[in-house]
């Protein structure tokens, strides 16, 4: 990760900044990791992240906040999204930020770029939220994503308590 402060990568918090969005390389790989630990308390193993990258049937996406990646590009990296594709449906199985770089609508351009890659083959994008994200949950109702079930204990929380997931959908396909 980058050591730059946050008022190093572009717009305050709240504000909109100018995100740049490409496909994840082998070289990410640590980088990844690293930022899905941060953000998760059950970060996945560097092997998952790196046969992920090289699966057909996975997007991963990363995001930057400036005008360009530069060689080094993998220290840059603010945010992904790890999407699952099967048949015509996809399932988003990852989606982060670095906390540093929250509120400047790199979530917001990691979907969007997400879904504009998975229109042309993709009906339906599914996902699960545990219901005490409350910032996320925002999120994906402003992208327009739907509640269509729940899962009771899904995520395994702090101690013996887990959280319930919503499991969310988006109609995505392109009209005739």
């Amino acid at each position: 990760m980058s050591n730059h402060g946050p008022a190093s990568i572009g717009a305050q918090p709240g504000q909109a900044a100018r995100v740049t969005i490409r496909p994840a390389s082998s070289g990410d790989t640590d980088t990844i990791t690293e930022l899905h630990r941060r953000c998760f308390p059950a970060g996945w193993e560097k092997t998952f992240w790196a046969s992920s990258i090289c699966d057909c049937n996975h997007l991963i996406l990363v995001a930057f906040v400036g005008d360009r990646f530069d060689d080094d590009a993998a220290a840059e990296i603010q945010g992904f999204i790890l999407v699952r594709r099967a048949a015509d449906e996809a399932e988003i199985l990852s989606i982060a930020v670095d906390p540093s770089a929250r509120l400047r609508t790199i979530a917001t351009a990691l979907l969007g770029a997400a879904e504009r890659e998975l229109t042309a083959q993709t009906q339906k994008l599914f996902l699960e939220v545990s219901v005490d994200n409350a910032p996320a949950l925002a999120l994906y109702e402003r992208a327009g994503f739907i509640p269509v079930g729940r899962r009771r204990g899904y995520y395994q929380s702090v101690g013996d308590l887990a959280a319930d997931a919503i499991v969310m959908t988006k109609d995505i396909a392109t009209a005739p």
